[in-house]
């Protein structure tokens, strides 16, 4: 199961903790090539049973149309999924069409594997047609090269890639495809993560002395700000984690091991720590694209079991699990992203341990997201419209790309 790196050393830690009794969550750094997953439960299930059940979209494996198949209500109205890879996109594990952000014009970028494992970024318009693009000074050799993360209205696109050596560096592309590759002071890595509409990114970076992780922010005109949630020995800040105004989530650990969400303000003079109540850990995924500060994300309970929440800008949160999410042992749910009209998206691991996408309407009522022929789903981003977009995995576990469109 492919998943998001922040994820990876969630799972681990969580099999510490099943051991030890004692959660240990400090964040490994990213390798390249990893993205997408984690999940939740909290026994009483709050929305399980409540609001409609609008249909499952299963796309038909041979055209990539869309065909639906309603869960309760056989009025709910159809929705599709278009598919895509990057031509030169490898097949083999792994490989593929890694489809990240979304702008609010229906661009999208994010990143291929080729059949050598080298990353590249990709652009790809609304009218479907892609651009590949390399960050100079990526590397030709395997887990190397260019991983793109975000994506504003203006097509500057960033991320950061993984050079000969095996280190990773910002960049800056811009529309006409200049780019501009950037370092935190100090950092061993750096990792580009979001840009809004003002030129500003957010990302974390590893420090060279003590290989933490941090947070920082470089603004338009290229000064970088550097930052740590109160407490925190690592601090995260990952893809469609910030506003349009500026403002930041992540997740950060501390020193006892504990994992929280944080909320950092468009001015950088607040950051606000916050858990889910009872929960072992919390994690911040993902904000909406315009300056209304909601975030989304998830939780783990005492049973290991992965709980998704929506954290409104007053500081409450709503708790919600898919119906179809499995029950047991990182299994659940997981949000990632959320739109202005708070209509979020994210995954569920059933009873199988199979990892489909969701989206949930504000009203709580859920739609599967599966690709066709697909053995897991990942939507990374939700738009103003509705519009998901994300990646899946075939058969062979090779990714391809994909838009649902509501």
């Amino acid at each position: 199961m492919k998943i998001r790196p922040l994820t990876l050393s969630f799972v681990m830690t969580l099999f510490v903790a099943a051991i030890s009794v004692q959660l240990s969550a400090q964040a490994q750094p990213k390798t390249m090539g990893s993205v997408d997953s984690l999940a939740r439960n909290n026994l009483h299930l709050p929305h399980a049973g409540k609001g409609s059940y609008r249909p499952t979209v299963r796309p038909n494996a041979d055209e990539g149309t869309a065909i639906t198949s309603a869960l309760i209500d056989d009025s709910a109205p159809s929705s599709s999924i278009l598919t895509f890879d990057v031509p030169k996109a490898g097949k083999g594990y792994f490989q593929g069409t890694y489809a990240i952000d979304e702008n609010s014009n229906g661009a999208i970028t994010g990143y291929y594997q080729d059949a050598k494992n080298v990353n590249h970024g990709f652009l790809r318009t609304p009218d479907g047609a892609t651009t590949a693009f390399d960050a100079p000074g990526a590397g030709k050799g395997a887990n190397q090269g260019t991983t793109t993360q975000g994506i504003n209205v203006e097509l500057a696109i960033t991320g950061y890639y993984a050079d000969a050596n095996y280190l990773s560096h910002g960049f800056l592309r811009t529309s006409s495809g200049v780019f501009t590759t950037f370092d935190v002071p100090g950092a061993l890595n750096t990792y580009a993560e979001n840009i809004n509409a003002t030129g500003t990114i957010s990302g974390y970076y590893e420090d060279a002395e003590y290989n933490r992780n941090h947070g920082f922010v470089r603004a338009a005109d290229g000064a970088i700000t550097t930052f740590d949630a109160p407490g925190a020995l690592n601090t995260l800040v990952i893809f469609t984690g910030m506003t349009a105004n500026g403002a930041i989530t992540g997740t950060c650990d501390d020193e006892d091991g504990n994992t929280h969400g944080f909320l950092r303000s468009p001015n950088g003079r607040t950051i606000t720590v916050f858990d889910v109540y009872g929960s072992l850990l919390t994690a911040g995924e993902g904000t909406t694209t315009t300056t209304d500060q909601r975030v989304a994300g998830f939780y783990a309970d005492k049973n290991f079991v992965f709980h998704g929440f929506l954290r409104s800008p007053s500081g409450s949160i709503t708790e919600f699990s898919d119906p179809l999410a499995g029950l047991g042992g990182f299994q659940g749910t997981e949000g990632f992203s959320v739109n202005p009209s708070h209509t979020s998206t994210g995954i569920y691991i059933d009873s199988n341990n199979v990892v489909h996408g969701f989206v949930r309407s504000p009203a709580g009522d859920f739609t599967t997201i599966d690709g066709p022929g697909a053995i897991e789903t990942d939507p990374e981003v939700i738009d103003t419209a509705g519009q998901v977009t994300g990646y899946y995995f075939d058969k062979n576990e090779a990714a391809h790309g994909f838009i649902y469109i509501p």
